[in-house]
């Protein structure tokens, strides 16, 4: 699937989410619904989400001084 967010775009596969921006990206992370942290990259547009099980997710985005947050169904 693929989703717009102003100048970014969200692209999502079945092993990885892959973040699009003119911008550089700070971090991703990833929390489950209860705020536990799953995975946090720094400097990196993609995140592998081979190991995680299926489930509902916030991914957080942090490109310059706007932090993005966007719920990840897998």
């Amino acid at each position: 699937s693929v989703e717009e967010v102003s100048s970014y775009m969200i692209l999502q596969s079945e092993s990885v989410i892959r973040v699009l921006s003119a911008k550089p990206i700070k971090q991703i992370s990833l929390t489950d619904l209860s705020a536990k942290l799953i995975i946090k990259t720094n400097n990196k547009q993609y995140v592998d989400i081979t190991f995680l099980p299926k489930g509902i997710y916030l991914m957080h985005i942090e490109i310059g001084n706007e932090i993005i947050c966007r719920k990840i169904v897998l």
